[in-house]
């Protein structure tokens, strides 16, 4: 069917109109999605549903809708279909659709084409191993991974994200001021498969990692990467990572894709590309997902750790600083011959040659039952241990298991016959308790000025894991109300009183394992003496909603581009910049507060010091605070981001200006009535930009 443009519109308002007029179930048809008899609801195409689960319907507005009901009910438009059924960004997606029903896209009017972008090496390398993998080359991608357990519906799939390619790049070519390479040389290269690491947003090509096919030719070396290394992971498809209910996080793309073989609904796997890449990574994008670690089953070093269990522990620490929930896959069964317990199995790749996808599946689904996630109860797990624990806490500590949100204890333990041991269980908790972090809480001063703390005060963390959020659920509490009962009753049932008590007793012993600084601040600050961006999940509040406004806010995110459609849509609003000016104020004023400089300070005599009425501190917003009483405080000399003290100190030295003739103190505490006034324009400054004296009334920061 054809589709109606107005000419001149914006793409935002073509997309609606063709959300409009398209019929999601013909486009359902036109995609390829099956159902039986060609009538009723449609198969998913993501995984096997015995009961089609994806419905179309009109909605209340009259466009055609449709929703998948086996995926946490996603849906939408037609839009929303093409992306979900093709794995496609919005914009390509549009373009799709647009080009499935004969309909052109225009360009709105006045605008200029972007000029393209320069082409990075890892742009220019992922094209090229794209291009190798659309002809022959095809088949030795498909061969080397098939020969590694890799389903080929799971290859396809990668190759058509783009995600996939193959290297053909070989050094025996002469350039300049470099001697060519031989086969069998380090550098010489080869046939490899080819992991495209893609930006989450953009889709960007960031770097290109490669496996090669046959590692002799290259020296013996198996891998190499072009492009960024930090910071970046691998996924065959970021919208399955944002669609997924459950990510899985291993160490390598290989093993990503192992992962993906099994099939499990509602599920996704990211690689780490590097052990190192824990804390440079930004895992916000996992927040609301429940994460599974299953890193590599490696063998003790020198230190006596195991290096991807070690970077197992670090990855639930991170997360959990994320609320976001953290399990590892229990590993003490991987073995070749599973009976005789002979020869570990090093990753999930290895496991599935051996295993097949079946018992993979199973060995995923099986989760470290101890309740200090990588911290064993027993001796199947080699390398030292987590955290080391007393005898008396250890004897204690082993009888403990758990769920993803359940905890349970040793109550009795009896013997078989042939003598073997049947433990029987306690209900001790209806949550599990994720972490008990120590967490070392910035002063105002040090937040707002980045000088060293010298009064931060000490709190705990309480993480847990209940079966009515995904996320976990975080409490604040000090010394006297951790283990106060009534504290974690207020988070589920607890069953146990007593064994439940010597289990928070074991916790403190965990105290260390996400133990931070923070600040309780949300916006532009310092913490530890470096800027940072604090959202509200990144504060530690004990009452949130009594102590701050903003306790849930996060700000948003997106790529220079986006950035620029906010501005552009903003501008264009309303008239005369009506809607960038409180923009620009509020920004200005955060900057000035950050920056430690403050226009203006609320200053007030002392108690019985001349003729003042006024209290030593009020909490009043500025503006309401006596004209006799208020001073503004210029920009000192020596710079910016100067103690608030030093500068108060300056009027002995004749820098401030102050509108009346009382001794003064200023009182930098009162952040709250500045920044609910930071958006107020303040007339005093304006009168001074336009070469006036500064007058008595203080509005802003």
């Amino acid at each position: 069917m054809a589709t109606q443009q107005r000419a001149g519109a914006p793409k935002n308002d073509q997309a609606a109109e063709l959300n409009k007029q398209i019929d999601c179930e013909d486009l359902a048809d036109r995609l390829g999605l099956k159902r039986p008899g060609g009538k009723g609801n449609f198969h998913s195409p993501h995984h096997e549903d015995k009961t089609p689960s994806v419905s179309v319907y009109r909605g209340q507005d009259g466009t055609s809708r449709w929703k998948d009901f086996s995926h946490d009910g996603v849906g939408g438009g037609a839009i929303d279909m093409v992306m979900w059924a093709r794995g496609l960004e919005f914009v390509d997606a549009l373009k799709e659709l647009a080009g499935m029903y004969g309909v052109a896209l225009k360009r709105p009017q006045g605008a200029t084409p972007t000029p393209p972008a320069e082409q990075t090496l890892a742009e220019f390398i992922a094209e090229k191993c794209l291009k190798d993998a659309a002809g022959d080359g095809r088949v030795q991608v498909l061969n080397y991974l098939e020969g590694r357990g890799i389903a080929r519906g799971v290859i396809e799939h990668a190759l058509k994200r783009r995600t996939l390619g193959l290297n053909t790049y070989t050094g025996d070519t002469v350039k300049a001021g470099k001697q060519p390479k031989k086969p069998g040389e380090i550098g010489y290269g080869g046939p490899g498969v080819a992991f495209i690491v893609r930006a989450q947003q953009t889709g960007q090509a960031i770097a290109v990692d490669m496996r090669y096919i046959d590692a002799e030719l290259n020296g013996g070396v198996k891998t190499q990467s072009q492009g960024e290394k930090v910071g970046f992971p691998w996924t065959s498809d970021w919208r399955r990572v944002e669609n997924a209910r459950k990510v899985f996080i291993v160490e390598s793309s290989i093993n990503a894709l192992s992962i993906e073989t099994c099939q499990i609904p509602g599920t996704a796997a990211v690689a780490l590309r590097g052990t190192g890449n824990v804390d440079t990574i930004d895992w916000s994008f996992l927040r609301g997902k429940q994460v599974v670690a299953c890193l590599d089953n490696d063998k003790p070093q020198d230190d006596g750790y195991c290096p991807g269990l070690k970077a197992a522990w670090r990855l639930h620490e991170v997360l959990t600083g994320l609320d976001v929930s953290c399990l590892l896959v229990d590993q003490s069964d991987w073995f070749e011959d599973v009976e005789k317990r002979e020869n570990p199995i090093n990753d999930i790749n290895d496991y599935l040659k051996f295993h097949g996808p079946d018992a993979t599946d199973k060995a995923l689904a099986k989760l470290e039952p101890w309740m200090i996630p990588g911290m064993s109860g027993d001796d199947k797990r080699l390398g030292r241990p987590r955290l080391f624990l007393p005898s008396h806490d250890y004897h204690a500590y082993w009888k403990y298991r758990v769920q993803p949100d359940f905890t349970k204890v040793v109550g009795k333990i009896t013997k078989s016959e042939d003598g073997a041991e049947k433990l029987d269980f306690n209900d001790v908790a209806g949550f599990r308790i994720a972490a008990v972090s120590r967490v070392q809480i910035a002063s105002p001063q040090s937040t707002m000025t980045g000088d060293v703390d010298h009064s931060p005060h000490t709190v705990f963390a309480i993480s847990v894991q209940v079966p009515r959020h995904t996320e976990l659920q975080r409490r604040v509490v000090d010394d006297e109300k951790l283990h106060n009962l009534d504290v974690w009753k207020k988070l589920g049932p607890v069953y146990a009183p007593t064994p439940f008590a010597r289990m928070v007793n074991i916790w403190e012993r965990a105290a260390g394992i996400g133990a931070r600084e923070a600040i309780n601040f949300v916006g532009l600050a310092w913490r530890d003496g470096r800027p940072v961006v604090n959202e509200g999940p990144d504060c530690f509040f004990s009452d949130p909603r009594q102590q701050c406004p903003y306790h849930e806010l996060m700000f948003p995110s997106g790529t220079i581009g986006q950035g620029l459609e906010v501005l552009a849509q903003f501008q264009a609003t309303f008239k005369d910049n009506a809607a960038m000016v409180p923009l620009v104020w509020g920004l200005g004023a955060h900057l000035k507060a950050f920056l430690g400089f403050w226009p203006h300070f609320v200053m007030q005599a002392e108690k019985a010091t001349g003729n003042c009425d006024g209290d030593e501190v009020t909490p009043e917003p500025a503006d309401r605070v006596p004209p006799a009483h208020v001073h503004q405080l210029h920009q000192p000399p020596g710079g910016l981001g100067r103690d608030v003290n030093e500068q108060a100190g300056d009027h002995q030295q004749g820098h401030l200006q102050p509108a009346g003739e009382l001794p003064v103190r200023a009182h930098p505490t009162r952040r709250r009535a500045d920044r609910l006034s930071a958006l107020r324009p303040c007339a005093a400054g304006r009168r001074r930009r336009a070469g006036g004296q500064p007058g008595g009334q203080a509005g802003a920061l």
